[in-house]
Protein backbone atom coordinates (compact mmCIF):
# COMPACT_ATOMS: atom_id res chain seq x y z
CA UNK A 1 0.00 0.00 0.00
CA UNK A 2 2.77 2.18 0.87
CA UNK A 3 4.43 1.35 -2.97
CA UNK A 4 1.34 1.84 -4.68
CA UNK A 5 0.59 5.22 -2.66
CA UNK A 6 3.81 6.37 -3.68
CA UNK A 7 3.68 5.86 -6.97
CA UNK A 8 -0.28 7.67 -6.87
CA UNK A 9 1.92 10.89 -5.09
CA UNK A 10 4.29 10.79 -8.01
CA UNK A 11 1.94 10.33 -10.63
CA UNK A 12 -0.18 13.24 -9.47
CA UNK A 13 2.62 15.36 -9.53
CA UNK A 14 3.62 14.32 -12.67
CA UNK A 15 -0.20 15.51 -13.83
CA UNK A 16 0.22 18.75 -11.80
CA UNK A 17 3.58 19.84 -13.59
CA UNK A 18 2.31 18.40 -16.83
CA UNK A 19 -1.15 20.85 -16.61
CA UNK A 20 1.72 23.57 -15.49
CA UNK A 21 3.57 22.99 -18.66
CA UNK A 22 0.28 23.07 -20.66
CA UNK A 23 -1.24 26.25 -19.18
CA UNK A 24 2.64 27.94 -19.87
CA UNK A 25 2.32 26.73 -23.17
CA UNK A 26 -1.22 28.08 -23.67
CA UNK A 27 -0.41 31.40 -22.25
CA UNK A 28 2.53 32.02 -24.51
CA UNK A 29 0.47 30.98 -27.64
CA UNK A 30 -1.98 33.84 -26.44
CA UNK A 31 0.80 36.46 -25.92
CA UNK A 32 2.33 35.28 -29.25
CA UNK A 33 -0.93 35.65 -30.98
CA UNK A 34 -1.95 38.49 -29.36
CA UNK A 35 1.24 40.40 -30.41
CA UNK A 36 0.49 39.18 -34.44
CA UNK A 37 -2.93 40.44 -33.82
CA UNK A 38 -1.07 43.87 -32.76
CA UNK A 39 1.06 43.66 -35.44
CA UNK A 40 -1.36 42.74 -38.01
CA UNK A 41 -3.29 46.10 -37.27
CA UNK A 42 -0.56 48.36 -37.12
CA UNK A 43 -0.07 47.14 -40.50
CA UNK A 44 -3.22 47.50 -41.88
CA UNK A 45 -3.81 50.71 -40.06
CA UNK A 46 -0.43 52.09 -42.04
CA UNK A 47 -2.40 50.94 -45.26
CA UNK A 48 -5.16 52.62 -44.48
CA UNK A 49 -3.11 56.07 -43.91
CA UNK A 50 -3.02 55.94 -47.77
CA UNK A 51 -6.30 53.58 -49.01
CA UNK A 52 -8.76 55.73 -46.90
CA UNK A 53 -11.34 52.96 -47.01
CA UNK A 54 -13.89 52.98 -44.45
CA UNK A 55 -13.57 50.60 -40.91
CA UNK A 56 -15.69 48.03 -42.43
CA UNK A 57 -13.80 48.42 -45.73
CA UNK A 58 -10.69 48.31 -43.94
CA UNK A 59 -11.68 45.01 -42.52
CA UNK A 60 -12.66 43.57 -45.15
CA UNK A 61 -9.73 44.37 -46.44
CA UNK A 62 -7.51 42.48 -43.34
CA UNK A 63 -9.92 39.40 -43.63
CA UNK A 64 -8.40 38.86 -47.38
CA UNK A 65 -4.90 39.52 -46.17
CA UNK A 66 -5.26 36.67 -43.60
CA UNK A 67 -6.40 34.20 -46.27
CA UNK A 68 -3.20 34.27 -48.14
CA UNK A 69 -1.35 33.66 -45.03
CA UNK A 70 -1.94 29.98 -45.22
CA UNK A 71 -1.76 29.34 -48.74
CA UNK A 72 1.27 31.02 -49.33
CA UNK A 73 3.04 30.81 -46.26
CA UNK A 74 3.59 33.85 -45.44
CA UNK A 75 3.15 35.98 -42.37
CA UNK A 76 0.57 38.15 -42.06
CA UNK A 77 2.37 41.09 -40.71
CA UNK A 78 4.57 40.81 -43.62
CA UNK A 79 1.54 40.83 -46.28
CA UNK A 80 0.49 43.64 -44.99
CA UNK A 81 4.07 45.08 -45.56
CA UNK A 82 3.91 44.21 -48.82
CA UNK A 83 0.20 45.48 -49.10
CA UNK A 84 1.32 48.82 -48.00
CA UNK A 85 3.92 49.07 -50.46
CA UNK A 86 1.24 48.31 -53.46
CA UNK A 87 -1.34 50.74 -52.60
CA UNK A 88 1.98 53.42 -52.00
CA UNK A 89 2.32 52.57 -55.54
CA UNK A 90 -1.33 53.73 -56.41
CA UNK A 91 -3.22 50.96 -56.65
CA UNK A 92 -6.75 51.01 -55.29
CA UNK A 93 -7.62 48.46 -52.60
CA UNK A 94 -9.18 45.82 -54.61
CA UNK A 95 -6.67 45.51 -57.48
CA UNK A 96 -3.60 45.90 -54.49
CA UNK A 97 -5.43 42.32 -53.45
CA UNK A 98 -4.93 40.86 -56.46
CA UNK A 99 -0.93 42.06 -57.06
CA UNK A 100 -0.61 41.20 -53.14
CA UNK A 101 -1.80 37.40 -54.19
CA UNK A 102 0.48 37.24 -56.79
CA UNK A 103 3.34 38.66 -54.84
CA UNK A 104 2.80 36.55 -51.80
CA UNK A 105 3.34 33.20 -53.93
CA UNK A 106 5.99 35.14 -55.76
CA UNK A 107 7.68 35.55 -52.40
CA UNK A 108 7.43 32.26 -50.90
CA UNK A 109 8.42 30.58 -54.75
CA UNK A 110 11.70 33.04 -54.38
CA UNK A 111 12.46 31.77 -50.75
CA UNK A 112 11.89 35.67 -50.14
CA UNK A 113 9.42 38.00 -48.45
CA UNK A 114 6.15 39.49 -49.61
CA UNK A 115 7.47 43.46 -49.69
CA UNK A 116 10.57 42.13 -51.43
CA UNK A 117 8.36 40.45 -54.10
CA UNK A 118 5.77 43.34 -54.58
CA UNK A 119 8.40 46.20 -54.89
CA UNK A 120 9.60 44.20 -57.72
CA UNK A 121 5.95 43.48 -58.91
CA UNK A 122 4.79 46.61 -58.87
CA UNK A 123 7.90 48.97 -60.25
CA UNK A 124 7.47 46.26 -63.33
CA UNK A 125 3.56 47.38 -62.99
CA UNK A 126 4.39 50.91 -63.20
CA UNK A 127 7.20 51.76 -65.19
CA UNK A 128 5.17 49.62 -68.39
CA UNK A 129 1.80 51.23 -67.81
CA UNK A 130 0.47 48.05 -66.72
CA UNK A 131 -2.93 46.96 -64.70
CA UNK A 132 -3.43 44.66 -62.03
CA UNK A 133 -4.28 42.13 -64.50
CA UNK A 134 -0.55 41.90 -65.40
CA UNK A 135 1.11 41.30 -61.81
CA UNK A 136 1.31 37.64 -62.99
CA UNK A 137 2.74 38.45 -66.59
CA UNK A 138 5.52 40.39 -64.48
CA UNK A 139 6.41 37.59 -61.75
CA UNK A 140 6.49 35.23 -64.56
CA UNK A 141 9.09 36.65 -66.38
CA UNK A 142 10.74 37.24 -63.39
CA UNK A 143 11.04 34.02 -62.33
CA UNK A 144 12.13 32.80 -65.95
CA UNK A 145 15.08 35.28 -66.07
CA UNK A 146 15.92 33.58 -62.64
CA UNK A 147 15.28 30.28 -64.34
CA UNK A 148 17.77 31.08 -66.93
CA UNK A 149 20.36 32.73 -65.07
CA UNK A 150 22.31 32.75 -62.25
CA UNK A 151 20.74 34.84 -59.70
CA UNK A 152 18.08 34.85 -56.98
CA UNK A 153 14.42 36.14 -57.14
CA UNK A 154 15.19 38.49 -54.10
CA UNK A 155 18.78 39.45 -56.16
CA UNK A 156 16.71 40.16 -58.90
CA UNK A 157 13.95 42.20 -57.18
CA UNK A 158 16.21 44.60 -55.84
CA UNK A 159 17.70 45.11 -58.73
CA UNK A 160 13.89 45.88 -60.59
CA UNK A 161 14.36 49.89 -59.07
CA UNK A 162 17.57 50.93 -60.99
CA UNK A 163 15.99 48.80 -64.14
CA UNK A 164 13.06 49.33 -65.45
CA UNK A 165 12.68 53.78 -64.70
CA UNK A 166 15.30 53.48 -67.67
CA UNK A 167 14.09 50.59 -69.78
CA UNK A 168 10.35 50.86 -70.15
CA UNK A 169 10.89 55.17 -71.18
CA UNK A 170 13.45 53.71 -73.55
CA UNK A 171 10.96 51.26 -74.98
CA UNK A 172 13.03 48.13 -73.76
CA UNK A 173 10.99 45.88 -73.18
CA UNK A 174 11.00 43.66 -69.45
CA UNK A 175 11.38 40.62 -71.70
CA UNK A 176 14.46 42.08 -73.13
CA UNK A 177 16.08 43.25 -69.55
CA UNK A 178 15.34 39.41 -68.33
CA UNK A 179 17.01 38.02 -70.73
CA UNK A 180 20.39 40.51 -70.42
CA UNK A 181 20.24 39.85 -67.24
CA UNK A 182 19.96 36.31 -67.31
CA UNK A 183 23.07 36.20 -70.28
CA UNK A 184 25.02 38.36 -68.18
CA UNK A 185 25.31 36.53 -64.89
CA UNK A 186 25.25 32.78 -67.03
CA UNK A 187 28.77 34.77 -67.45
CA UNK A 188 29.65 34.77 -63.94
CA UNK A 189 28.62 38.65 -63.26
CA UNK A 190 26.82 39.18 -60.01
CA UNK A 191 23.33 40.29 -60.21
CA UNK A 192 23.86 43.72 -59.16
CA UNK A 193 27.32 44.28 -61.66
CA UNK A 194 25.14 42.74 -64.34
CA UNK A 195 22.06 45.15 -63.79
CA UNK A 196 24.81 48.17 -63.79
CA UNK A 197 25.68 46.96 -66.86
CA UNK A 198 22.21 46.35 -68.34
CA UNK A 199 21.48 50.02 -67.08
CA UNK A 200 24.76 51.88 -68.26
CA UNK A 201 24.21 50.02 -71.86
CA UNK A 202 20.50 51.00 -72.07
CA UNK A 203 21.89 54.79 -71.04
CA UNK A 204 24.67 54.47 -73.76
CA UNK A 205 21.50 54.30 -76.42
CA UNK A 206 19.66 57.31 -74.38
CA UNK A 207 22.96 59.64 -74.40
CA UNK A 208 25.29 58.10 -77.17
CA UNK A 209 28.52 58.96 -77.35
CA UNK A 210 29.81 60.79 -80.58
CA UNK A 211 31.12 57.18 -82.39
CA UNK A 212 28.01 55.60 -81.57
CA UNK A 213 25.79 58.70 -82.56
CA UNK A 214 27.97 58.16 -85.83
CA UNK A 215 27.13 54.40 -86.27
CA UNK A 216 23.15 55.23 -85.18
CA UNK A 217 23.34 58.07 -88.02
CA UNK A 218 25.07 55.23 -90.63
CA UNK A 219 22.39 52.76 -89.72
CA UNK A 220 19.88 55.21 -90.35
CA UNK A 221 18.79 56.10 -87.39
CA UNK A 222 18.66 59.35 -85.62
CA UNK A 223 18.67 58.03 -81.82
CA UNK A 224 18.89 55.33 -79.98
CA UNK A 225 15.58 55.62 -79.18
CA UNK A 226 14.85 55.99 -82.86
CA UNK A 227 16.94 52.48 -82.96
CA UNK A 228 14.92 50.49 -80.30
CA UNK A 229 11.43 51.70 -81.64
CA UNK A 230 12.26 50.12 -84.85
CA UNK A 231 14.34 47.75 -84.40
CA UNK A 232 14.06 46.48 -80.29
CA UNK A 233 16.99 46.04 -77.96
CA UNK A 234 17.57 42.86 -79.69
CA UNK A 235 17.73 44.63 -82.72
CA UNK A 236 20.24 47.18 -81.94
CA UNK A 237 22.32 44.65 -80.32
CA UNK A 238 22.09 42.33 -83.59
CA UNK A 239 22.99 45.87 -85.43
CA UNK A 240 26.12 46.07 -83.23
CA UNK A 241 27.69 42.78 -83.33
CA UNK A 242 27.12 42.57 -87.21
CA UNK A 243 29.47 46.40 -86.90
CA UNK A 244 32.14 44.97 -84.59
CA UNK A 245 31.88 41.33 -85.50
CA UNK A 246 32.17 40.66 -81.47
CA UNK A 247 35.46 42.12 -81.08
CA UNK A 248 36.42 43.65 -77.72
CA UNK A 249 38.75 46.63 -79.22
CA UNK A 250 36.04 47.32 -82.06
CA UNK A 251 33.20 47.71 -79.33
CA UNK A 252 35.65 49.63 -77.29
CA UNK A 253 35.53 52.38 -79.89
CA UNK A 254 31.43 53.10 -79.72
CA UNK A 255 31.11 53.73 -75.64
CA UNK A 256 34.12 55.17 -73.32
CA UNK A 257 32.23 53.94 -70.34
CA UNK A 258 33.54 50.77 -69.23
CA UNK A 259 30.55 49.52 -67.74
CA UNK A 260 28.01 49.80 -70.89
CA UNK A 261 31.49 48.39 -72.61
CA UNK A 262 31.11 45.13 -70.81
CA UNK A 263 27.31 45.85 -71.38
CA UNK A 264 27.23 45.29 -74.50
CA UNK A 265 30.31 42.97 -75.33
CA UNK A 266 28.43 40.54 -72.82
CA UNK A 267 25.57 40.83 -74.97
CA UNK A 268 27.01 40.32 -78.49
CA UNK A 269 29.55 38.77 -80.51
CA UNK A 270 29.17 35.26 -79.33
CA UNK A 271 27.15 36.00 -75.91
CA UNK A 272 24.05 37.40 -78.45
CA UNK A 273 22.85 33.19 -79.34
CA UNK A 274 22.58 32.69 -76.06
CA UNK A 275 20.89 36.37 -75.49
CA UNK A 276 18.39 35.27 -78.57
CA UNK A 277 17.32 31.91 -76.77
CA UNK A 278 16.85 33.51 -73.40
CA UNK A 279 14.83 36.31 -74.93
CA UNK A 280 12.19 33.71 -76.75
CA UNK A 281 12.03 31.95 -73.25
CA UNK A 282 11.11 35.01 -72.11
CA UNK A 283 8.26 35.79 -74.25
CA UNK A 284 6.94 32.13 -73.21
CA UNK A 285 7.32 33.04 -69.90
CA UNK A 286 3.60 32.82 -69.27
CA UNK A 287 2.83 29.20 -71.19
CA UNK A 288 1.13 26.77 -69.12
CA UNK A 289 0.66 27.19 -65.72
CA UNK A 290 3.48 30.15 -66.20
CA UNK A 291 6.87 30.32 -64.44
CA UNK A 292 5.72 31.49 -61.17
CA UNK A 293 3.05 28.71 -60.57
CA UNK A 294 5.92 25.61 -61.44
CA UNK A 295 8.29 27.56 -58.90
CA UNK A 296 5.77 28.24 -56.13
CA UNK A 297 4.03 23.98 -56.48
CA UNK A 298 8.01 22.86 -56.69
CA UNK A 299 8.88 25.27 -53.01
CA UNK A 300 5.23 24.08 -51.95
CA UNK A 301 6.69 20.50 -51.42
CA UNK A 302 9.06 21.92 -49.17
CA UNK A 303 9.22 20.82 -45.47
CA UNK A 304 10.07 24.81 -44.62
CA UNK A 305 6.75 25.75 -46.79
CA UNK A 306 4.40 23.57 -44.97
CA UNK A 307 5.51 23.93 -41.53
CA UNK A 308 5.08 27.86 -42.22
CA UNK A 309 1.95 27.20 -44.25
CA UNK A 310 0.49 25.10 -40.81
CA UNK A 311 1.76 27.86 -38.94
CA UNK A 312 0.12 30.62 -40.79
CA UNK A 313 -3.18 28.69 -41.17
CA UNK A 314 -3.00 28.83 -37.38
Amino acid sequence: EGAFGGLGRTLGRVARLAGTVAVAGLAVGLVKAGRAAVDLDRGMRNVNSIAKLSEAGLQKLTKQVLALAGPTAQAPKTLAAGLYDIVSSGFKADDAVKILAVSAKAASAGMTNTAVAAKAVTAGLDAYHLGADQARKVSDILFETVNKGVLTFEELSLQMGDLVPVSAPLGVTLEEVGAAMATLTLQGVPAAEAATRVKNTMLQLAKPSKEMTSLLHDLGFESGEAAIKAKGFAGFLQLVSDKTKGNVTETAKLTPEIRALMGIVGLTGKNLETYNAFLDDMKHAQDGAGSSARAFAEQSKSLAFQWEKAKQSL
